[in-house]
């Protein structure tokens, strides 16, 4: 137990870290406006099963994520494009990897990132539990839900979320 808290400290010691930085030193100002890089290089329908998974991706996905996910495919379609980056091995994946797993026989949209093992680390460890940080407002969820029907028919409710 000591180890997984110690683990989550450091995740969040690391996320507190990105953010001072990317307001100082790998985010540049000029004429008083951030310049931000663009590091997406591509737009790509790859095959699934072609994508490589990323070795230190550390995120478990549990059968009602996985059902879920396969439910808002089937009624939704893709809507959202997997990460990866070039390697001399091929594409590896930084987010995606559950998707890519549900659809291994289908051409996905695939951003191509132009970032190197240490820049992919940090997105990699960063982009979900970065997400994660965002809260939500009650009201605005409430009317959402009031407006989503799915395929079974009924409408959205809390614990659909």
């Amino acid at each position: 137990m000591r180890s997984a808290c110690g683990a989550a400290q450091r995740h969040s010691q690391v996320l507190m870290e990105v953010s001072l930085r990317g307001t100082m030193s790998h985010v540049r100002e000029a004429a008083g406006k951030i310049m931000i890089r663009d590091r997406v290089v591509g737009l790509r329908r790859v095959r699934a099963s072609e994508l490589i998974p990323n070795p230190k991706n550390y995120r478990r996905h549990p059968k009602a994520q996985a059902d879920a996910l396969r439910g808002l495919l089937s009624e939704v379609g893709f809507a959202d494009a997997l990460l990866a980056r070039e390697t001399p091995a091929g594409l590896m994946l930084l987010d995606g990897h559950l998707r890519a797993e549900t659809t291994p026989d289908m051409d996905v949209p695939v951003l191509i990132l132009d970032l190197d093992e240490a820049e992919a680390d940090k997105l990699l460890l960063t982009l979900d539990p970065l997400s994660s940080m965002a809260e939500a407002d009650k009201t605005s969820v409430d009317a959402l839900l009031a407006t989503v029907h799915t395929d079974s028919g009924r409408g959205a409710t809390r614990a659909d979320r």
